[in-house]
C-alpha cells in the first residue's frame, strides 16, 4: 500500500476518534453539582456516664434482696378519683374488668359475645385463699381514662354487666 495512504487513513482515524469524545461534550448539558452531595458519617462521642454507680447498687447476696422493700402493687382498684392511688410510672393504663368467673368455660363464652362485637378481650387467671382460682374476663388495656369510662357505661347497657375500671 501506498505510504501517502496510510497517513492518509491514520489521520482519518485519529480525527474520527477525537470527534467522538469530544464532540457529545459540545452537546451534554452542563454538570451540576446541587443534586451532589456527600453523605459524611459522623460518629458520636462515648456516653460519658458509663453506668457504674447503679451496678454498684445492685444486691450481692439473698439476703439483701429479702430486705429490699416491697414492690408497688401491679394495678389498683379504682372506686374513687384519689389520684394518690394511682401508680408512680406516669403512665396509667385502663383496663375494664367485666367480672371474674370460677369456670373457664363460662369466661370464654362471655368471651366470644365480647369478641363478636368488637371489644379487644383478654383472660387472665388469679388464685384466691377464699375462691380458689378464678378467670378474670378484661377488656382493654385503654391509655385515656375518659374512653374506658366509655367502653364500661356500653358494657353496663348492652350486656347488663357491672364492669370495675382497673388502673395499671
Amino acid at each position: 500500500m501506498d505510504q501517502e495512504l496510510k497517513q492518509r487513513l491514520i489521520g482519518a482515524v485519529v480525527i474520527t476518534a477525537l470527534a467522538a469524545i469530544f464532540i457529545p461534550m459540545l452537546f451534554d448539558d452542563p454538570v451540576q453539582d446541587e443534586g451532589k452531595f456527600i453523605n459524611e458519617l459522623k460518629i458520636p462521642e462515648p456516653p460519658k456516664d458509663t453506668f457504674t454507680k447503679t451496678a454498684e447498687n445492685l444486691p450481692d447476696s439473698v439476703e439483701q434482696v429479702l430486705t429490699l422493700p416491697d414492690a408497688p402493687p401491679l394495678y389498683v382498684e379504682q372506686q374513687n378519683n384519689d389520684k394518690s392511688e394511682l401508680p408512680s410510672s406516669g403512665l396509667v393504663r385502663w383496663i375494664i374488668q367485666v367480672g371474674s368467673f370460677a369456670e373457664r368455660e363460662n369466661a370464654l363464652l362471655l368471651q366470644d359475645k365480647l369478641r363478636k362485637k368488637g371489644f379487644s378481650t383478654f383472660l387472665d387467671s388469679v388464685e384466691t385463699k377464699k375462691n380458689g382460682k378464678l378467670f378474670r374476663l378484661r377488656i382493654g388495656p385503654e391509655l385515656d381514662k375518659k374512653r374506658a369510662e366509655v367502653i364500661k357505661v356500653q358494657l353496663e347497657k348492652q350486656f347488663q354487666l357491672r364492669p370495675i375500671l382497673v388502673a395499671e
